[in-house]
């Protein structure tokens, strides 16, 4: 399959359920660990320093996670 990874002109990931989980468990992780109180929810919900004009409204439904 890595050769269809190459033929895309976008970024492309193979996943299975367990790759899913463990990305799952890591982005839990590091939101317990985290001690800054701004996050992109935090950001975008009170709109700091007008976020929401750069911002598109992909960031804004997944909240900067994917590019």
């Amino acid at each position: 399959l890595m050769y269809l990874c190459e033929r895309f002109s976008f970024t492309a990931e193979f996943v299975s359920a367990e790759i899913l989980a463990e990305k799952r468990r890591e982005e839990k992780r590091i939101a317990e660990m985290n001690i800054n109180p701004f996050n992109w929810d935090r950001v975008i919900k009170y709109n700091m320093q007008n976020c929401r004009s750069w911002l598109s409204h992909y960031d804004v439904a997944w909240k900067g996670r994917y590019k």
